[in-house]
């Protein structure tokens, strides 16, 4: 017998006696039997080929893969960062993974200290200039 989940609760022997009358008294379902069974067709034969085709089809098990994958890794980051960015809600990874790509496409500006804000979603600015500086500042993050 299967182990059952915690707080796993059977019916008892009058609810079973209530459930099996219900299901008998169901004029629309019946009870499989050996007669049944002794008739009963391959869905090969039964269903149109395209069906049958389709239902048997291997499908791949999971989320469908994105044209661009990510790449798992691991990172250390000051704590005061990851927090500016959490502190943003729900997608932060996707906004730090734009601030990443927003640092290489500006990394001149950056070299001249030109930029010291950006923006990221919902109206959040995330000052960078204690990145940019290399300094041990902290990342303050203000609604705008």
């Amino acid at each position: 017998m299967p182990k059952l989940k915690v707080g796993h609760i059977s019916p008892t022997p009058e609810e079973d006696a209530a459930i099996n009358a219900g299901i008998a008294a169901d004029s629309e379902s019946r009870e499989l039997d050996s007669e049944w069974f002794a008739q009963a067709k391959p869905a090969s034969e039964v269903l149109p080929p395209e069906t049958y085709e389709t239902l048997i089809a291997k499908r791949p098990r999971g989320r469908p893969k994105a044209e661009e994958t990510k790449v798992f890794t691991a990172i250390r980051l000051d704590a005061d960062l990851l927090d500016a960015f959490k502190s943003t809600g729900k997608g932060w990874q996707t906004r730090m993974n734009e601030a990443l790509k927003h640092y290489l496409v500006d990394s001149s500006a950056k070299d001249a200290g030109i930029t010291t804000m950006f923006r990221i979603e919902r109206n959040q600015l995330i000052d960078v200039s204690a990145i940019q500086n290399n300094s041990k500042g902290k990342i303050s993050h203000e609604a705008n």
